[in-house]
């Protein structure tokens, strides 16, 4: 993953909206949604919290990160 999309996800493992995570890291919400795209099928996940299931199964998630 790149560290946007990995970014994207770990904020989204803490539980924020596509809307909050763009404001966090100055993106739009179609960006951050686009990313979460990339990231699922680089993960083979079916949506966005399997996409972070399996990014913290395959420790590119830390649960210490996850607030």
């Amino acid at each position: 993953l790149t560290k946007s999309e990995r970014n994207c996800l770990v904020w989204c493992a803490c539980g924020k909206t596509s809307v909050e995570i763009g404001k966090i890291l100055s993106l739009s919400e179609h960006t951050v949604n686009h990313y979460f795209t990339l990231s699922a099928t680089k993960l083979g996940a079916t949506n966005r919290t399997h996409a972070v299931a399996k990014a913290i199964k395959v420790g590119l998630i830390d649960l210490d990160e996850i607030n």
